[in-house]
């Protein structure tokens, strides 16, 4: 009796299990609203999509009793449960003045290969106007359960249309003849309302601040060759002069920022034209482009000047020791400039690692700044209050027996006052002189709408 009491309970459970799990494969389709299933079987499904400046995007663990059934429990069910054999979080940062789309999935996954890495986003408005979403990504894989992986994939968009009652986000991958679509999820739109107009003001347009006039001479917004993470771009085409005639020296961009009037603000990183040429302006790339629903958009120009710099704006600091290879030099040498101060932190050989209290990250949700096999320089710009924004440059830099150090590059803050410099002195130097320049920006406001290629208007 006990036997047969103990195969009676074994039955009970195992009719209950296939029950509840061949009733959820009834009830379950195959896709849903927030979950795809992949060319491959894999499942992609949508965890999160909010309004804000930061957040914080996460994969659960399993609890002990889930981990003992995942492997009883079909893929498609584990999927809907949310149960993950992997778990983690990913911090999505935005900048100051910005208001994000973040956008977070999760991929149950047969292998690495089941889905790009990173994947392409392209986002979608009411009227089916397709875009590559360009912004920030941050992704992470971990082990699951029989050779699988779990994939967290997560998006801060600070452009995207804000005007629909939705948005369409799609997710695209390589196909036999090109790009194909993966996923795809309709999600209402967290910024919809109703918003004011702008006016465009008609090309060319042009601004004058001081003693120098720019002119935006054309906007288009465009599509890079097609192809599997090709960004899509906008190209806005300037021209310098200077308003008494003469040449008006060189001149850089030093950032760009996009606005329109549903709030969307982007501070766009990439200035300079990919031909390599980043003087004189001409024509300025910026990865994105911008959407027809919109009226008009705004763009504020900030120019630094690249040579010319006025003599109260030059400082030279001279006699500092190059350190071995495996060495740090600290340093905190401060100088005054009219526009503010300026602090050497250290000098650091090629083969040496700053101290994390020397060497700060000039990119807080980036790459460490340092250069391996380089002499690293960290320099920290502090302006006045109140006064006129300012961008430090490093004029030239010589050792003691006047030759130069060779190629000199950099890594800045957003503002262009937190920098790194990397460069390789010769080996018998053993000091170097600096000359800094911290002098003022110059900035023109524009609005305009773009031009919008026939052919190339929408995302396919």
């Amino acid at each position: 009796m006990k036997l047969r009491g103990k195969w009676f309970w074994v039955a009970v459970v195992l009719a209950g299990l296939v029950i509840t799990y061949g009733g959820l494969l009834l009830v379950l389709p195959e896709a849903g609203p927030t979950l795809q299933v992949l060319p491959d079987g894999s499942t992609l499904s949508l965890a999160s999509v909010t309004f804000s400046t930061n957040t914080t995007v996460s994969v659960a663990g399993m609890k002990g009793w889930q981990r003992r059934l995942f492997p009883l429990v079909p893929a498609r069910v584990r999927s809907r449960l949310g149960w993950q054999a992997g778990g983690g979080s990913l911090k999505l940062v935005g900048e100051p003045g910005e208001t994000n789309l973040m956008v977070a999935m999760v991929g149950r996954l047969k292998g690495a290969e089941s889905l790009s890495s990173p994947p392409r986003l392209l986002i979608a408005d009411d009227e089916g106007n397709w875009w590559g979403a360009v912004g920030s990504y941050n992704g992470m894989k971990s082990s699951g359960a029989k050779g699988g992986v779990v994939a967290l994939e997560a998006w801060r968009l600070p452009m995207f249309p804000r005007r629909g009652r939705q948005l369409s986000l799609r997710i695209v991958g390589p196909g036999v003849e090109g790009p194909q679509k993966v996923a795809e999820f309709t999600v209402p739109n967290p910024a919809f309302r109703d918003y004011p107009q702008w006016r465009a003001e008609p090309l060319p347009t042009t601004q004058t601040n001081g003693n120098l006039r720019v002119t935006l001479r054309s906007l288009i917004s465009d599509y890079a060759p097609a192809g599997v993470g090709a960004p899509t771009v906008t190209r806005a085409g300037f021209s310098l002069a200077r308003t008494e005639g003469g040449a008006p020296g060189v001149w850089e961009a030093a950032s760009l920022v996009v606005a329109d009037a549903t709030g969307n603000q982007w501070v766009a990183f990439t200035f300079k034209p990919w031909d390599g040429q980043r003087t004189n302006l001409n024509e300025i790339l910026l990865p994105g482009a911008l959407w027809p629903g919109e009226s008009a958009w705004r763009l504020r120009l900030e120019l630094t000047p690249a040579t010319d710099f006025a003599a109260e704006d030059l400082v030279t600091l001279s006699g500092v020791s190059v350190p071995s290879p495996t060495n740090t030099l600290p340093l905190y040498w401060t100088t005054n400039l009219p526009g503010g101060s300026l602090k050497l932190i250290a000098l650091s050989g090629g083969q040496s690692q700053p101290p994390a209290n020397i060497n700060f990250s000039v990119f807080p949700d980036r790459v460490n700044p340092v250069v391996p096999g380089s002499w690293n320089l960290s320099v920290l710009a502090t302006l006045r209050p109140g006064g006129a924004p300012r961008r430090l440059r490093l004029v030239a830099a010589v050792d003691d027996a006047g030759r130069g150090v060779g190629e000199i590059t950099e890594n800045a803050d957003r503002l262009g006052l937190k920098v790194m410099y990397a460069f390789t002195p010769a080996t018998n130097a053993r000091s170097l002189s600096f000359t800094f320049a911290l002098p003022a920006s110059r900035f023109f406001e524009f609005q305009a709408r773009p031009d919008f290629p026939p052919a190339k208007e929408k995302e396919k």
